[in-house]
């Protein structure tokens, strides 16, 4: 029924009030156990939120889950998939994205999307493998960058075929002790 009610008023209230009842609801929804709340009701709400027209609310929602390891998965890849700033705290903090989700987002997105993978604290050698194949040079340079980012040798040999002839990406690869010598 307060979920009813929440949905209710949604639809009056000012964007910097949705954005304030988001993020409320998004922590809310992290700590459940704790407070004893619906997690089905809230759950159904934060969706609704997700096609908030403004951008601060969805900003709100994305920041109060994206360290939350148990928000649905729906509920994130849909906030991976926003504006960029959006995007940015999902992809960017979210436990609840696996391998497969980083991989489909790099071969679905654009080269904002495989970037903002690429500077994930960590990346795994099954996305960074996605991205040295398929990424741009800026791309695959946030990747090289990246300490968190686990490149197998197949990987390193990838990108020094698809961009050994650039300045930036030769130079980081020569600098990685664990580039194979058939690359160097």
């Amino acid at each position: 029924m307060i979920i009813q009610a929440f949905l209710r008023w949604v639809e009056t209230a000012k964007a910097s009030e949705r954005a304030s009842a988001a993020s409320a609801l998004g922590r809310a929804f992290a700590e459940a156990d704790v407070n004893g709340i619906d997690r089905q009701a809230v759950e159904m709400a934060m969706t609704f939120l997700l096609d908030d027209p403004s951008p601060k609310v969805r900003r709100s929602l994305a920041e109060a889950l994206a360290d939350c390891p148990i928000v649905p998965r729906s509920i994130i890849k849909t906030l991976a998939q926003d504006q960029p700033e959006i995007a940015y705290i999902a992809i960017s903090r979210s436990p609840v994205l696996n391998d497969d989700d980083l991989v489909d987002m790099a071969a679905d997105g654009g080269a904002e999307m495989r970037a903002l993978i690429a500077s994930r604290s960590a990346v795994s050698c099954a996305v960074a493998a996605a991205i040295a194949e398929i990424g741009g040079e800026e791309e695959v340079l946030i990747l090289l960058e990246n300490p968190g980012a686990r490149l197998s040798p197949g990987s390193l040999r990838r990108i020094a075929d698809r961009l050994g002839d650039s300045v930036a990406a030769r130079g980081l690869l020569l600098e990685r002790h664990d580039l194979p010598s058939d690359a160097r």
